[in-house]
């Protein structure tokens, strides 16, 4: 996938017209929040495709970084997403390097206190500027979506927990190191704790 072959044989053309005009991390976001209601779940938990984003008209901040990554990875960018670990409630965003630094690109039910154009120099920083405004935020990881291309994860129809076990088991950066430990292992949606490594 790259820039030159973005018009895959499996989109739809609803898909490629989408993946044609959002040809930069400023129109991905821009659509994702002014064209993509914020999934809220009604019917029960999702953990949707970009194929299935596109046809229901909404996502979530893990659906919506997926969607980025899936959008971008057609332009050349590689599709990595930033979990941000939370006591409360994690959020993640799709983030790249624009030569300078690192962006994001985010789907959210509210504002977060960042500026969505600054580049940052590391991606503690650019945590860190989201935690302004969550601070329950405590550390992060990054997933590469690349691992899971023979899973087909832009136009598969099944939900992608596969993905969300992932960063389960991932090692995440502590914002903030415990007892000189600088990483350690989220707790899964059962609540376990925290184990540092």
């Amino acid at each position: 996938m790259n820039s030159n072959n973005f018009i895959h044989k499996e989109l739809t053309m609803k898909e490629s017209s989408i993946i044609k005009k959002c040809n930069t991390p400023e129109k991905v976001h821009n659509w994702l929040n002014n064209e993509i209601d914020y999934n809220h779940e009604p019917n029960g938990k999702t953990l949707q495709s970009f194929r299935r984003v596109v046809r229901s008209g909404c996502a979530y901040c893990l659906e919506g970084a997926l969607t980025a990554a899936a959008i971008l990875s057609y332009h050349g960018y590689a599709p990595k997403i930033l979990c941000i670990e939370s006591s409360r409630e994690d959020h993640n965003i799709f983030i790249y390097n624009n030569g300078d630094g690192i962006r994001s690109v985010s789907k959210g039910d509210r504002l977060y206190g960042y500026d969505q154009t600054r580049t940052y120099k590391r991606t503690r920083d650019l945590v860190i500027a989201y935690r302004k405004d969550n601070p329950h935020f405590r550390g992060w990881t990054i997933l590469d979506l690349r691992q899971f291309d023979g899973l087909d994860w832009i136009t598969v129809e099944d939900d992608l927990w596969v993905i969300e076990k992932k960063l389960y088991t991932m090692k995440y950066h502590a914002l903030f190191h415990k007892n000189g430990k600088r990483m350690y292992i989220s707790p899964d949606e059962d609540g376990k704790k925290l184990i540092w490594v």
